[in-house]
């Protein structure tokens, strides 16, 4: 963060920058990047343009803020997943509310859609998303060096990779699905692809 723009400490300061986030996140998957301005952002969410570069730099600042708390929360998905499979017993489940939560936390499809794009103007969010995915990496490589026995572990750092963008290269697929019935049922597919794999 520059060391002109505000690191906010107090609550309100906290809940006004949280509130931009939060208005930025929305116009960018409604509208796109391209087609969101500042002053949209800061009208929707009730501020003064000079409150937002307060804590903002420009709007590509905040688009950066708004990809790191994306990823953030990925991060967080993906070891509340590997603490539950390891631990409960009913591996399907899991899976399925991985799957869940994967829809849920990725239902920005506009950002996603863009982000390719995007990423190759600014190096910058390139590197959040390299780093995001290199952590995620790391966790399912974990998750199967707990599950499989030696025979399996040379093929490790590739079958975590499948089953890591199995599961992400879906989850657009299904988010774009409108009949509710063809979505479980691609869901449960999806699902037994992943079981079948980690423990085959």
């Amino acid at each position: 963060m520059s060391e002109n723009l505000k690191k906010p400490i107090q609550k309100r300061a906290l809940e006004k920058k949280s509130r931009l986030l939060d208005v930025a996140k929305k116009l960018f998957d409604k509208n796109g990047f391209y087609n969101t301005f500042i002053k949209d952002i800061t009208n929707e969410a009730g501020v003064s343009i000079g409150l937002f570069y307060n804590y903002f730099k420009d709007k590509n600042d905040i688009y950066r803020e708004v990809i790191e708390t994306i990823c953030e929360k990925e991060i967080d998905r993906h070891k509340d997943f590997k603490e539950k499979l390891l631990l409960t017993k009913d591996k399907k489940k899991v899976i399925r509310q991985y799957i869940e939560s994967s829809l849920e936390v990725n239902s920005n499809k506009k950002i996603l859609e863009e982000i390719n794009i995007i990423k190759n103007e600014f190096p910058e969010i390139e590197h959040i998303l390299e780093k995001a995915h290199g952590i995620s990496q790391q966790i399912f490589e974990e998750i199967l060096l707990s599950l499989w026995d030696n025979t399996k572990k040379s093929k490790i750092k590739v079958s975590a990779n499948i089953i890591r963008r199995t599961a992400s290269a879906n989850i657009l697929t299904v988010l774009n699905i409108e009949d509710e019935g063809l979505k479980k049922e691609y869901i449960e597919e999806l699902v037994n692809l992943i079981y079948n794999y980690l423990f085959w």
